[in-house]
């Protein structure tokens, strides 16, 4: 049973970890008009959502992939507040759910060899 309550802390707390790091990355690399992401910039989102999906599949107590799978869903689902408040395309948005995919894949792959499986 997915617990709605665990899947919307890991999301949100991926999202905050790579929304805050974007901005920061942006605004240190001088990121201007257009609202076009760097590629420093999504590199940074990439690897900030693989470190959140490690630490959401560290915390997770149920089956780690269906969770994992879930707060991938909910955290590409929250990736719609760039396109209404950062100027991101719905383009940019539906590719960003291939890389948070991948990041819950690998995410996940590395909680699972670090921390073993959880019952």
């Amino acid at each position: 049973m997915i617990q709605w309550p665990r899947v919307i802390r890991d999301a949100i707390g991926i999202a905050i970890l790579v929304g805050v790091g974007g901005l920061i990355v942006a605004q240190r690399a001088g990121v201007g008009s257009g609202g076009i992401p760097m590629p420093h910039v999504a590199v940074s989102n990439f690897v900030l959502a693989l470190l959140g999906f490690v630490i959401a599949g560290a915390m997770t107590r149920e089956m780690r992939g269906r969770h994992l799978f879930t707060v991938a869903g909910v955290v590409w689902l929250l990736g719609l507040t760039s396109v209404l408040l950062l100027g991101i395309t719905m383009v940019q948005w539906f590719v960003s759910g291939l890389a948070i995919f991948v990041a819950c894949l690998f995410g996940g792959a590395i909680a699972a060899l670090l921390f073993g499986p959880r019952h």
